[in-house]
C-alpha cells in the first residue's frame, strides 16, 4: 500500500511537470505568433493630425500613425492605409525596403508617397494573400514617388474616379493587374518612370498611361495585355 502511494505520489509529479512544460511551451507558441503578426493596420495620420483629417510628415514617427507604433521593416502581413479627406504627403524614411501586402489609398484629396533616400516600397504575398492595392471611391489623385518593387503578382482595385500616378520607379520580376471596381466609370494608372515589373493586365473600365518619358519601358518590360 505505500509502495502505491508512492507510485502514486510520483505519477501525479510527473503528470504536473509534463502538465506544466505543455503550459509554457503552448504560451511560447502562442507569443510567436502573436510576434509574427502585424500591429495594423497602420493608419496614417501626421503629425497633430488624425485618421480622418491626416497631415504632411515623416513614417519613422511613432504619433504619426495611429497604432503609436512604426511599421515593421520586414513583415508580410502589413497593411498600410492612407484614409480622411485633404491632400497631404508622408515620406518613407524608414530605412530599407518595408515590406508590405496591402496599401489603401482611401484619400479623398491629392496626396502623395513620397521617400527619403534609397528607402523604398516592397509588395509580397501574406501565405496565399495576393499583394493588393486599394483606392476606393472618392479617392481624387493618389501619387506614389517612393521606388516600389512587385516581387509577387500585384493588384490594383480601383472605383470610377481614382487614380494612382506612379512617379517613382516600379521593379520587380512579377506583374500587374488593374481592375475597375465599379460597375461604370473609368479609373487611371499613370506610369512615368523606367520601370521594369514584368506584365501588365489592365481589365474593362480602366485607362494605363505611359508618362512622357523617353524611355521604352514605361509600362514594364513584360507583355501588355488589355
Amino acid at each position: 500500500m505505500k509502495r502505491s502511494n508512492q507510485f502514486g505520489r510520483r505519477a501525479v509529479g510527473t503528470l504536473n511537470y509534463r502538465t506544466r512544460n505543455a503550459i509554457v511551451m503552448a504560451g511560447m507558441a502562442a507569443l510567436a505568433v502573436h510576434s509574427a503578426r502585424a500591429v495594423g493596420p497602420y493608419q496614417w495620420q501626421g503629425p497633430a493630425g488624425t485618421i480622418a483629417a491626416p497631415t504632411t510628415g515623416d513614417w519613422n514617427t511613432t504619433t504619426n500613425w495611429s497604432t503609436g507604433s512604426i511599421p515593421v521593416i520586414n513583415l508580410a502581413s502589413t497593411e498600410l492605409d492612407f484614409l480622411g479627406t485633404g491632400g497631404y504627403t508622408s515620406t518613407d524614411d524608414i530605412t530599407g525596403a518595408l515590406e508590405l501586402n496591402i496599401l489603401n489609398l482611401s484619400s479623398s484629396g491629392s496626396s502623395t508617397i513620397a521617400a527619403t533616400g534609397t528607402n523604398s516600397l516592397s509588395f509580397v504575398t501574406n501565405g496565399a494573400a495576393t499583394p493588393t492595392i486599394i483606392q476606393n471611391a472618392g479617392a481624387g489623385t493618389f501619387t506614389v514617388s517612393a521606388p516600389v518593387t512587385v516581387n509577387a503578382n500585384t493588384t490594383i482595385n480601383q472605383a470610377n474616379g481614382a487614380e494612382i500616378d506612379f512617379n517613382g520607379t516600379v521593379a520587380g520580376s512579377s506583374g500587374l493587374t488593374i481592375n475597375n471596381t465599379s460597375s461604370t466609370g473609368n479609373s487611371t494608372v499613370k506610369f512615368t518612370g523606367a520601370n521594369t515589373f514584368s506584365g501588365l493586365t489592365v481589365n474593362a473600365n480602366v485607362t494605363a498611361a505611359a508618362g512622357s518619358s523617353s524611355s521604352t519601358t514605361t509600362l514594364g518590360s513584360g507583355t501588355v495585355t488589355l
